[in-house]
């Protein structure tokens, strides 16, 4: 990766871009940072189709009238159970795992 250059545009500033790139790619370290960016962004991506899987699997209780306030089963609650339990609780776990990594993701790029 050494050597790597851009040229944007034949002007000082350029010149200056191009050097700061291309020393990025010699520090120490940085291919393993960017092994670990990689792998950390992988797992984002399939803890988010887990996450969006998991969603969709669960049953849909409520209908258009419950969107607005209508009560779609008539006064009855609904106590999940086995494996509708078991699915929401997967759910949740992921939802929370979501969000964390996320807020990693956003602090490992500031840094």
């Amino acid at each position: 990766r050494a050597g790597v250059e851009i040229a944007l545009i034949d002007s000082p500033a350029a010149a200056r871009y191009n050097t700061a790139l291309a020393q990025s790619y010699k520090t120490p370290g940085n291919e393993d940072q960017q092994v670990f960016h990689t792998l950390f962004n992988i797992a984002l991506i399939v803890l988010s189709m887990a996450l969006i899987v998991a969603i969709l699997l669960q049953t849909r209780g409520g209908g258009l009238g419950s969107l607005f306030g209508g009560d779609a089963m008539g006064g009855q609650y609904k106590v999940r159970r086995g494996l509708e339990k078991t699915l929401f609780q997967i759910t949740i776990g992921l939802s929370i795992a979501f969000f964390v990594m996320v807020i990693i993701s956003v602090i490992l790029v500031t840094i």
